[in-house]
């Protein structure tokens, strides 16, 4: 069992995500994506951080949790819906996968980095400090250039552009997770597109007709 929340991410499923306002799919979850690192938090527990990888109706798909209470496996199948919710805490999403998402596979460090970001977002986005608030790293387990890392991607929102559009996967019954699809000029740090090009036209222009655009995306 897993103890953080997971998202998803990639063109190759926008098409799936955006095909209606709560999208259902086969979500299988394999295991971290570029590994993890461990930190003892104020909301309670020593979870690992890192970001994940899996599969959302066979395609390949990277997910971050969003949920510290509820549990879920690796290698399990499960049903979950995808939404695209429009509110301040999505924007400060959206914000950080353009800020951050381009490295945040590049290794263990900076998956679990952007992990916390994702978490002082969430649970305590109206402070984004990771010393204070609601939502506090109390323990870095010898990782501490991890939670600089991360509060320096969190500083940095103020004047960070919004080019993503961050989805919302949730079932009641385990953790819930977020993934992004960019709406930006510039695509950093995704998964490869699938081959055909027809298909990620297909996805850029439904995603044009079908989702919103956020309202501040604005080119750096």
């Amino acid at each position: 069992m897993v103890a953080i929340k997971r998202a998803i991410s990639g063109l190759a499923v926008c098409a799936a995500l955006i095909s209606a306002p709560a999208a259902l799919a086969d979500f299988h979850p394999t295991g971290y994506a570029v590994g993890s690192q461990q930190f003892g938090l104020s909301m309670g527990g020593s979870p690992n951080a890192g970001g994940f990888a899996g599969t959302w109706d066979t395609n390949p798909i990277i997910f971050w949790c969003v949920e510290l209470d509820q549990y879920f496996s690796f290698g399990a199948s499960y049903v979950y819906s995808a939404s695209l919710p429009n509110n301040a805490t999505f924007t400060l999403l959206g914000k950080l996968f353009t800020e951050a998402y381009g490295s945040a596979l590049s290794d263990e460090m900076h998956s679990a980095a952007f992990q916390l970001a994702v978490w002082e977002i969430v649970f305590d986005g109206g402070n984004l400090d990771l010393g204070s608030g609601g939502f506090k790293i109390l323990n870095n387990y010898g990782h501490p250039a991890t939670v600089t890392l991360a509060q320096q991607w969190l500083n940095g929102l103020a004047i960070t552009p919004d080019n993503y559009d961050v989805y919302f996967l949730e079932n009641g019954s385990h953790q819930n997770f977020i993934t992004s699809t960019n709406v930006g000029v510039t695509d950093r740090g995704r998964v490869p597109e699938p081959a055909p090009i027809a298909l990620l036209g297909a996805a850029l222009v439904a995603a044009l007709f079908v989702t919103r655009r956020k309202a501040n995306v604005s080119p750096r």
